[in-house]
């Protein structure tokens, strides 16, 4: 996963991004475009360039391989959707997450998501749902009153889950039924009591303090699993630390061979609070290298051999000057 919304990254480092997954068979570039800092499309959103060069990236990684998932993070880490359309979100201010009683609302994610499905043809959507303050629904009226009206009480996961109900639906009817929408959002969406009959929405992990217990809930649940809690702190990780993140095995949870089934695949997560295009590789390769070792791999093997094999690949992204850093100990590359 690469973030945009907290540091630019310029066209070519996203290429040599989608370069590299492809290098190393990994299939599925997870774009997190807009957070509370800035939104990296909107609406008519960002004029017909900006849209031009999404289909261009979308285009290159076609030619690798590679899949471009987009993520559009809400209720919360919406304050930049704000800057334009101050009248979605909550709070005296427009300050809060989105407002999910005002019927406003729908109309503009509708308006949005057609547009992100018309740029981005994986039918695959990442909805986001990431942790954040719901003060703002606390101290608003008709929130109030809409609670109370549904039955809701003073539990704000309800009207969370109303929230995502009313999304998915929204963006089901945009499409077709042969090319209706898979959504994807985060961990603490499903252990807030987010259901859906149908279980098409996909769940991703990524707290890696008790993935196996979050994993088997899912999971007995019948939901599908990304995994992004074994490399979740990817970048931090360097030294001999590494060899830890080759041990960790998404399916390895507890559950049952059917439950271990919905496990679909893993993710590493580049978070761009402090990264941008001066240390994109220098943080994330080679070691996003080894998740997908482990990914591909029954077991971890043996670890000496995996060592050289990382210190082969490093001195390969060197050769396609690439700024990564080692990180298996002491050597030299051959020329």
């Amino acid at each position: 996963m690469i973030d945009t919304a907290r540091h630019y990254l310029s066209v070519e480092t996203i290429k040599n991004v989608i370069a590299a997954l492809s290098m190393v068979k990994m299939n599925v570039l997870h774009w997190h475009m807009t957070d509370d800092e800035s939104s990296r499309m909107f609406l008519q959103c960002i004029l017909n360039c900006l849209q031009r060069e999404r289909i261009m990236h979308i285009q290159f990684a076609r030619l690798h391989g590679v899949r471009v998932i987009v993520e559009f993070d809400s209720p919360g880490h919406t304050l930049s959707w704000g800057k334009s359309h101050p009248e979605i979100l909550s709070g005296e201010s427009h300050d809060g997450p989105i407002n999910p009683v005002d019927e406003n609302v729908w109309p503009f994610l509708s308006n949005l998501f057609s547009e992100v499905l018309s740029v981005f043809p994986d039918r695959v959507l990442h909805l986001g749902g990431s942790i954040y303050d719901r003060h703002s629904w606390q101290e608003d009226a008709n929130i109030q009153e809409f609670m109370k009206e549904k039955g809701f009480d003073q539990d704000y996961n309800k009207l969370e889950n109303y929230y995502f109900e009313r999304l998915t639906e929204v963006i089901q009817n945009i499409t077709s039924a042969s090319q209706s929408v898979t959504p994807v959002v985060w961990q603490n969406v499903f252990e807030n009591g987010f259901r859906v009959n149908e279980k098409n929405v996909i769940i991703q992990v990524h707290n890696n303090s008790d993935w196996e217990a979050v994993t088997k809930s899912i999971t007995s649940s019948g939901y599908r699993v990304i995994n992004s809690a074994c490399w979740s702190k990817v970048v931090r990780n360097f030294d001999d630390a590494w060899k830890t993140l080759n041990d960790c095995d998404p399916a390895a949870f507890g559950g049952t061979d059917e439950e271990a089934q919905l496990v679909i695949g893993g993710e590493v997560t580049i978070w761009g609070t402090y990264v941008d295009d001066t240390n994109l590789f220098l943080r994330s390769w080679p070691i996003t290298a080894v998740a997908a070792e482990r990914l591909w791999s029954m077991d971890p093997g043996d670890i000496q051999d995996f060592s050289w094999r990382m210190k082969e690949f490093y001195c390969r992204m060197l050769l396609l000057n690439w700024k990564v850093r080692p990180f298996t100990g002491p050597g030299f590359c051959r020329k």
